[in-house]
């Protein structure tokens, strides 16, 4: 996994995220859940820095 900081929108889209699946999770697994739905935004956001967008 990438050092890097994230920027504003994978702040959003991971805040975004979290408010849809955090209210439908035991609370015993917050924080795995949550790491989770970290990492994987982070993994998205990373794939798609790699990728060029042409229309």
């Amino acid at each position: 996994m990438s050092k890097r900081e994230p920027n504003f929108e994978e702040l959003v889209a991971l805040r975004d995220v979290l408010i849809e699946a955090l209210p439908n999770t035991c609370v015993d697994d917050l924080t795995s859940v949550a790491v989770e739905h970290a990492k994987a935004v982070r993994a998205a956001f990373d794939e798609l820095s790699k990728t060029e967008i042409t229309e």
